[in-house]
């Protein structure tokens, strides 16, 4: 069973440390990560998106 962990998103494309999710993800079957944009203005799903194709 995985834990899920949502994580709330608005106007973060400055702040996401891309990296730090990446290597927490890859390094931890057993969670679930769920970014929600919440209505950005910035760039933030793009950002998310790109992880995303990382992972």
């Amino acid at each position: 069973m995985k834990t899920g962990i949502i994580i709330p998103c608005y106007n973060e494309e400055k702040r996401i440390d891309t990296a730090a999710f990446n290597a927490f993800i890859q390094s931890h079957e057993n969670y679930h990560l769920c970014f929600v944009n919440d209505g950005s203005k910035d760039n933030t799903l793009d950002v998310l998106n790109k992880m995303q194709r990382e992972t």
